[in-house]
């Protein structure tokens, strides 16, 4: 497969990264490459010709330097590393995710990833934990029973506990967990629902965490993440604006 020719410059720095970093880092010379780099003469030689066709790097009184365009393409390069950087250890949790999926890289981006231990009957998860905030938001087209105890207990402190569920989860709690339904009411839960909500069950504590929940099609719990990141926790904020903005209060639950 042919590659475009704007692109042939981006391939030949990743190809030769270890040229471009030691340069970097202040390597400058032809000798200090050769001693530094775990490679030949003959392939430093090469590596350094080829930056230079493609206008990376030039060499200046025999030393080796960034051309303007080779510093900004390198450290252009270096942002996008870090992002992939940041998208590795999330990668299992959300292939299973739609292409339109309502994430963005800041809910991840520092949290903490877990995946769900298939093998395990019951999955190890812990419920959210809170010391005061004024308010918890959660966006849940499922729900778990470490969360509605959560919910429970929040709102038992003086704690404004709104949550958002779908309308077919609505049907399966008035239909199979009356019981439940009644814990919620006793601790004066408003419960809102929509006609649809992300593929990820958000919970926000006040300012000081985010709490994400993937589910796979069949609704089996995949994985889940913290976050602590303002970033993360404002998304989550907008996002719950979002479709509380289109939801309706329930008020006839019983």
């Amino acid at each position: 497969m042919s590659v475009p020719s704007h692109v042939t410059p981006l391939v030949t720095l990743i190809d030769r990264l270890d040229v471009m970093d030691a340069v970097d880092n202040g390597l400058h010379e032809k000798r200090e490459l050769y001693e530094t780099l775990d490679a030949s003469r003959s392939t430093v030689d090469r590596a350094v010709r080829e930056l230079e066709s493609d206008d990376l790097l030039h060499r200046r009184n025999g030393e080796c330097e960034f051309t303007r365009y080779g510093e900004l393409a390198y450290q252009d390069f270096l942002k996008i590393s870090e992002t992939y950087k940041t998208l590795e250890p999330v990668a299992d949790l959300l292939k299973i995710l739609p292409r339109d999926a309502d994430i963005d890289l800041n809910v991840v981006e520092q949290g903490d990833i877990n995946l769900v231990n298939k093998r395990a009957k019951v999955a190890p998860l812990p419920a959210p934990t809170t010391t005061d905030c004024e308010h918890v938001h959660a966006l849940l087209p499922a729900l778990l029973p470490q969360q509605i105890d959560f919910f429970c207990r929040t709102a038992t402190n003086d704690i404004t506990v709104v949550i958002i569920i779908t309308e077919e989860l609505r049907q399966v709690l008035l239909e199979e967990h009356s019981n439940l339904l009644s814990t919620i009411q006793e601790a004066q839960i408003e419960i809102r629902t929509a006609t649809e909500l992300p593929r990820i069950a958000y919970t926000v504590i006040g300012s000081q965490k985010v709490w994400g929940w993937v589910y796979t099609d069949s609704g089996v719990l995949h994985g889940y993440f913290t976050n602590t990141t303002p970033q993360s926790i404002d998304y989550v904020d907008t996002l719950f604006e979002e479709y509380r903005s289109e939801s309706q209060r329930w008020t006839d639950i019983t």
